[in-house]
């Protein structure tokens, strides 16, 4: 990495992690809690006040520190926190260990003189400096006092040696018809990047609708945003297209950043991860935590891990990061397979040295990347508080979405043998009859064609165009029959469906669809109870029941699914077709994928396939 140049220490410390306080519009208690929180102002662009006797701590999820990270991966002189404050306060520096003690490793009594805010940084000895006796804590935060009424200006950990590297960042977002979204985060990349020299250039892709926002396209113009309109090539093309203008630019930054178009954004976020990579030792890339928008205090993924026939196991989903006990998951460093590119900061040099990748139109396409990287000796972070609210996937159930999910599965699982065992036979016969018998007839037949597309290998028209081969796909999709689309559903037309695990274990989920299968093939006697299901249906829980997959969490609107005997039947005999093909085809179709993957993947094939729809 390059070494650093001139940085300006605060009083005689570097900042290393700037603690935020809260935005207006989000759960408080993710950045600070306060003794006498009714009436106290924690947000940002205001000092916090500390009355005699109240208290400010920042042990929350968003401004703890979490020394194992920095022990791993960088280098850190002494360490403490410095303190913008006006009168007298007490700070208490807090440290859990691994068996979840609670020591003061820091304590001092500091007072402004007269009516001007002071700077004071309070020390912890050793700590980081050389691994002696405090090597084991995994958790800092930070306690403050009032002993006079005093305000609180600014928080940071810092540290009293420089940064060792200079680094710098161009981001990249894909767009698709989320104007108003977009106009959100531009809106605030715009007065960030003024703040923060770091920031070099901003790509935004757009491969929806022309943009028409009046205040998205006035923020483009005056921010001088890179604003590039081509053709639809998902998410896969949105993202590659900012990876190759980024590294093309005449002097590239050194970290890329790849980001949604449908994302919340607390922009002092980068600033973080920015902090954090000018002290590494190594590459790396840094990934950020996908909290919900609809729960906005629930984890979604801290990064994830690929399991046996490359299914993803999302780290902490599920975590309310309002309770401080939960915040253990960060405690050790989390071992990840790869980040979402809702927000992840790759090195530029290394997309110069692997290229991008394949043409997987959406899906699995940061997966790939992410494993790329991993056998290259750039491991992926996924750094604590370092995070963006994204959509739950809860209700985003597209069918055409399925097709990719599974075709891209089988792609990944030959370019990366070895990070997980490919799917076999049973398995993708076991997922196209997951959707059957649930009466999700289309859904079963796109897997079946995903199957079918990956047997016929690369030289079909998906690494020619894939734009042209998704629309194709749609097509396809369209010719089938529809579930219906309700609206204004009444509750009490539907049951809610019973919570029903399916049986662990391949054999018992044989059993299982076996059991379902004969179930439904014999004649009904009694109509069936309609249901309603959030999130997904197994045939455990629905059987013979019509239901309603609801696309919001009231459950007034969805797509309504009926049991079909001859459809179950049909489809279930094309899925014995193509996992049978599966069988006899798929050593023959791994060699073809293996050996044209390197060839899809570099700036020439990309550009090929965005000359044919450059809008620009």
């Amino acid at each position: 990495m390059p070494k650093s140049r001139n940085t300006t220490a605060q009083g005689t410390g570097f900042q290393v992690q700037n603690i935020l306080f809260a935005k207006p519009d989000k759960p408080t208690a993710l950045y600070m809690t306060h003794s006498e929180s009714s009436g106290a102002n924690l947000c940002e662009g205001a000092s916090i006040e500390v009355l005699k006797g109240q208290g400010l701590s920042t042990n929350s999820y968003f401004n703890s520190f979490y020394p194992n990270y920095w022990r791993q991966y960088t280098n850190l002189g002494r360490f403490g926190v410095e303190i913008t404050f006006l009168g007298k306060v007490t700070v208490k520096i807090l440290a859990i260990d691994e068996f979840e003690n609670i020591r003061t490793v820091a304590l001092d009594v500091i007072e402004s003189k007269g009516k001007m805010p002071a700077s004071q940084i309070i020390w912890v000895k050793n700590f980081l400096a050389d691994g002696t006796q405090n090597d084991l804590l995994e958790r800092l935060y930070v306690e403050i006092t009032g002993l006079e009424d005093s305000s609180v200006i600014e928080l940071s950990y810092v540290t009293d040696i420089a940064p060792n590297n200079v680094v710098s960042l161009s981001i990249g977002l894909c767009s698709f018809n989320r104007e108003k979204d977009l106009a959100v985060t531009i809106e605030a990349l715009s007065k960030f990047k003024t703040l923060t020299p770091e920031i070099t250039e901003v790509f935004v892709v757009n491969q929806g609708a022309r943009f028409s926002n009046p205040q998205l396209l006035s923020v483009l113009e005056k921010a001088d945003f890179h604003h590039i309109e081509q053709g639809n090539f998902g998410g896969c093309g949105g993202f590659n297209r900012s990876m190759i203008e980024a590294v093309s630019v005449e002097n590239p930054a050194t970290y890329h950043l790849l980001m949604d178009d449908d994302i919340e954004l607390d922009v002092r976020v980068i600033k973080r991860a920015l902090q954090f990579l000018g002290y590494a030792r190594k590459e790396v890339a840094i990934g950020g935590q996908m909290l919900d928008l609809d729960k906005q205090n629930i984890l979604h993924e801290a990064g994830a891990r690929l399991n046996k026939f490359w299914t993803v196991n999302s780290i902490g989903s599920g975590t309310d990061l309002e309770d401080s006990s939960n915040l253990r998951l960060f405690q050790e460093n989390i071992d990840i397979d790869y980040n979402a590119w809702w927000f992840c900061m790759i090195p530029t040099g290394i997309v110069r040295d692997l290229d991008f990748s394949p043409p997987l139109f959406i899906h699995f396409d940061d997966i790939e990347y992410g494993c790329r990287m991993q056998k290259n000796g750039i491991p992926t972070l996924s750094l604590p508080g370092v995070s963006v609210w994204h959509k739950s996937f809860t209700y985003k159930k597209n069918d055409w979405m399925l097709y990719y999910d599974l075709r891209n599965r089988l792609i990944n699982s030959v370019a990366h043998p070895e990070i997980s065992e490919p799917p076999d036979a049973l398995y993708v016969y076991g997922f196209i009859m997951n959707f059957a018998l649930v009466h999700r007839y289309r859904a079963a037949r796109l897997a079946s064609r995903a199957i079918r597309d990956f047997l016929t290998g690369p030289h079909t028209d998906i690494w020619l165009d894939s734009q042209q081969s998704h629309e194709r796909l749609i097509a396809f999709l369209n010719s089938q029959k529809s579930p219906e689309n309700l609206t204004n559903v009444a509750a009490a037309d539907f049951k809610e469906a019973q919570k029903i695990v399916l049986p662990a274990g391949t054999w018992g989920l044989v059993k299982q669809f076996v059991a379902s299968f004969v179930f439904l093939s014999l004649p009904r006697f009694r109509k069936p109870t309609q249901l309603v299901v959030h999130g997904g249906a197994n045939t455990a829980n629905i059987m013979a029941s019509p239901y309603l997959l609801a696309s919001n969490e009231e459950a007034t609107e969805g797509k309504f699914y009926k049991f079909e005997r001859m459809r179950l039947w049909l489809t279930s005999l094309e899925a014995l077709y193509v996992s049978l093909w599966y069988v006899i085809r798929h050593k023959s179709a791994s060699r073809k994928w293996k050996s044209s993957l390197p060839d899809m993947q570099t700036k020439e094939a990309w550009w090929r396939m965005f000359s044919k729809s450059d809008r620009s």
